[in-house]
């Protein structure tokens, strides 16, 4: 059963918005576009819409601006593969996907901010692919100074042919800067895309993977064997440059990418022996956007270091109940943060604990910083299975970083009736992590905090700007509909004591 969204925002009042529509629909983002204003996006399928409604708020919640596309293509099925501001407009990237021809047609929706009226639609051609969704066959990346958008597309051809890439690089108009075809020496079948990243001088680089040996249906994957590339192109020959990473005698066990204000890229990722499943440590590389100078180091985590950090976030006593592998493996990689003085944090965690990792503009490890995931975090209820660092939202004011956790058994009991959480300040509650890596956990001071009913969704919340968040949860009313609830707020007012 499809679900009806009210919403409330947080401000000095409190306003309420009944959403008109035409169609149930199912909440899929609210994105902050700048100021008070709110852009509210919902689909009437999650997976493949017919319709969507766009709602642009303001302060208060007060509506500006309303619409509902249609997103109906005879013969195929839509799917809405990112939503996204860029300059002075709303961008929806539509990927229209013909079972029958087993080809997908990618589609830019741009809207104004002020009526939401369609300003322009920009097809980027229709290609072969696999059912989708699978793997990513386009992506789009926007450069630092926002002036340029480059596309891509991979379109699929024989498993044996090489990969033909597609790239395609506009100015904020839409007009083309350039366009070019690659072809890579990698079949089709062996190669994976992970994304793109774009520079301010319109160069563009793609992340990727290939798998070395000879790969079909049936073959064991062997990580030995992928291959992570990095691959360059100016646009201005068909030549591609590829980034070899010195890993030595290691291998990438993931591998993740940022790039800062002036085009810098540095990408990082654990690495490990191929034959065990230990992390020694993390790889970093810089390629800077002046004379692409490049600096690869591969920064050895020992065990003392790494258990000296365990020890140190485990001192916290609302955090510290759980018991954590002192084994450094099994990280996912979260994202990886730019600051303006040229380091980098890297955020990653699994089950137990999340690591915040410094690292230097000489892509040398500064420090390692732990937060244990909650305890009660790891006791399941039925239909719950904790995500661990996914479960939290991270931001940062100035050199200082934060974790906002949600507990979900706050008040639950365990086998023998016995509350779970009994210390916890609140529903939600705040984690400052200071300079040496001592944590220290205090209530939540949000506005919407004071909302005793309110349930942080973790997952829709993000940090604006240097001085703001966005925070989006919902809220069960008494007749049992379920809103949803936001703020923007200061950031130096949710951290305060």
């Amino acid at each position: 059963m499809k679900k009806f969204y009210l919403l409330l925002t947080l401000s000095s009042c409190i306003a309420a918005q009944v959403f008109a529509q035409t169609a149930e629909f199912q909440f899929r983002e609210a994105l902050p576009l700048g100021g008070s204003l709110v852009a509210l996006i919902r689909q009437n399928d999650l997976k493949f819409p017919n319709l969507i409604d766009l709602q642009i708020l303001g302060k208060g919640g007060k509506e500006l601006a309303h619409t509902e596309l249609n997103l109906h293509t005879e013969g195929a099925r839509t799917k809405v593969e990112s939503t996204f501001k860029w300059g002075n407009r709303l961008n929806l990237l539509l990927a229209h996907y013909y079972p029958a021809q087993r080809s997908t047609a990618y589609e830019l929706v741009q809207l104004s901010l002020d009526s939401l009226k369609t300003v322009l639609v920009k097809s980027f051609g229709k290609v072969r692919t696999p059912p989708i969704p699978v793997y990513a066959f386009c992506g789009y990346s926007i450069s630092p100074d926002s002036s340029k958008m480059m596309f891509f597309n991979w379109p699929i051809g024989p498993p044996q042919d090489s990969v033909n890439l597609l790239v395609q690089v506009f100015d904020q108009k839409m007009e083309s800067l350039w366009s070019r075809k690659y072809v890579l020496g990698y079949a089709n079948r062996n190669f994976l895309v992970l994304g793109c990243l774009m520079r301010n001088d319109g160069s563009a680089f793609i992340f990727g993977e290939n798998y070395s040996e000879k790969f079909t249906s049936n073959t064991q994957v062997q990580e030995k064997n992928i291959d992570r590339l990095i691959l360059l192109m100016s646009g201005k020959t068909s030549k591609v440059d590829l980034i070899k990473l010195e890993l030595g005698e290691y291998s990438l066990a993931n591998l993740t990418y940022s790039m800062n204000r002036n085009g810098d890229m540095v990408a990082t990722g654990f690495f490990r022996k191929t034959e065990t499943s230990e992390y020694r440590g993390i790889f970093t590389i810089k390629i800077s956007a002046e004379a692409n100078q490049t600096i690869q180091r591969l920064n050895m985590i020992d065990k003392k270091t790494f258990a000296t950090a365990l020890n140190i976030g485990s001192e916290d006593k609302f955090l510290s109940r759980g018991q954590m592998d002192r084994t450094l493996f099994g990280y996912d990689l979260g994202k990886l943060f730019a600051d303006p003085d040229g380091s980098y944090a890297l955020v990653a965690g699994r089950r137990d604990n999340t690591l915040v990792i410094d690292i230097r503009p000489d892509m040398g490890l500064h420090r390692i910083r732990v937060v244990p995931t909650p305890f009660s975090f790891a006791q399941q209820r039925a239909g719950d299975f904790a995500q661990g660092f996914l479960s939290g939202f991270y931001f940062r004011q100035g050199d200082k970083y934060f974790f906002i956790f949600v507990d979900p058994n706050n008040g639950a009991t365990d086998d023998r009736g016995k509350k779970l959480r009994t210390d916890t300040p609140g529903r939600a509650f705040l984690v400052e992590m200071k300079e040496i890596g001592r944590l220290e956990t205090r209530p939540f001071q949000s506005k919407f905090a004071q909302r005793p009913n309110a349930i942080l969704a973790t997952q829709h919340c993000r940090q604006i700007n240097a001085e703001e968040v966005f925070l989006l949860g919902t809220e069960t009313s008494a007749k049992g509909e379920i809103l949803l609830v936001y703020i923007i707020e200061q950031i130096a007012d949710v951290v305060k004591f």
